[in-house]
């Protein structure tokens, strides 16, 4: 009888050290937008045009807070897009 009262003392002990670390962690980051690909066409060496696939994040929704950055620009638009060639879905 004893083994089966130290088991359930075990899982129980388990249980709430868990709910404990559940309930610490910060919640996760929701995604602020969605991913678009956009397709462009870039010139290259000797004018041969290329097709090129751009991912860039378009935000889900507007929002009412001001950006610190100068000029009111948004600091995530600021950040370089992942370009890739057409059709492989790899960066450059």
């Amino acid at each position: 009888m004893r083994r089966a009262w130290a088991t359930i003392v075990t899982v129980w002990a388990i249980v709430a050290i868990v709910g404990f670390l559940a309930w610490t962690r910060p919640p996760a980051t929701v995604p602020q937008g969605r991913v678009v690909p956009t397709r462009i066409v870039v010139t290259g060496r000797n004018g041969v045009s290329h097709v090129v696939v751009v991912r860039r994040v378009v935000p889900a929704h507007a929002t009412t807070q001001t950006s610190s950055v100068a000029g009111g620009g948004n600091a995530a638009a600021a950040a370089p897009a992942a370009v890739s060639p057409a059709g492989t879905g790899q960066p450059g």
